[in-house]
């Protein structure tokens, strides 16, 4: 018997899968503003993860209010080994993403990127090891900081299709400058990933990982990885990598 609901909190938003029958459903994404509604009914069990904390607590809280088992998932569950010099602060999120990656597509060597608010460059080894990454700034955060911080720059559709350089009007080279800085991200950490772990494969994941995809038609896209992380981590005696 497995779970009813995955719920991943992150720093703008959440995403909610269902989990009949321990089969992922469809990706339902909430504002933070209040719980969503499919988890206020009792007697179900929701598993959390995420990288906003403060949401996750409250949430669980919550949740058991209604009735329900609401199972957090912390960075010391996840069964990943950790070659890092400081793992206390990383993100859990991190951690479920490269596990998805692992239990899809095997031990390693895996590059995991994770493009949400943040984007995160994951580096899972060959010995099954977390080695840390990269953090950056994502795609939306990128467009809000140019129309935020300087007085003459707009936000734009990211969505539209990316202008060719050099671009035309100051819109397409808002949208193009992003992309650039995203693709430059993702391209620089597969390269020194590659150097450590030769044949390290490329997966992206998160809400734009599609907006990636398009420069690296060889990287396996599933939006879906850190929800297979959270199903594994429950399945995974703790230890055992």
């Amino acid at each position: 018997m497995g779970p009813d609901y995955l719920v991943d909190a992150g720093n703008t938003t959440c995403k909610v899968v269902a989990t009949p029958a321990g089969v992922l459903g469809t990706i339902f994404r909430y504002d933070l503003i209040s719980l969503p509604r499919e988890l206020t009914l009792p007697g179900l069990w929701v598993v959390l993860a995420g990288s906003n904390l403060e949401v996750l607590n409250q949430w669980q809280i919550e949740i058991q209010g209604w009735g329900s088992k609401a199972q957090l998932l912390t960075r010391d569950k996840i069964p990943i080994l950790k070659a890092m010099e400081d793992p206390s602060t990383v993100g859990v999120d991190r951690l479920l993403v490269c596990l998805g990656a692992q239990v899809l597509h095997g031990k390693g060597p895996h590059l995991v990127v994770d493009s949400g608010t943040a984007i995160t460059a994951n580096l899972l080894g060959d010995d099954g090891h977390f080695y840390g990454g990269a953090i950056g700034p994502g795609f939306g955060l990128m467009n809000r900081a140019l129309a935020e911080k300087t007085s003459a720059l707009f936000e734009v559709d990211l969505h539209k299709p990316f202008a060719k350089f050099p671009a035309s009007t100051t819109r397409d080279a808002i949208r193009l400058g992003v992309q650039m800085a995203a693709v430059g991200f993702v391209r620089q950490a597969w390269e020194w990933a590659r150097e450590k772990f030769p044949n390290c494969p490329l997966h992206l994941t998160g809400r734009d990982a599609p907006l990636l995809h398009t420069n690296f038609p060889s990287a396996n896209l599933n939006e879906q990885l850190l929800f297979h992380g959270m199903l594994a981590t429950l399945h995974t005696p703790l230890g055992t990598p």
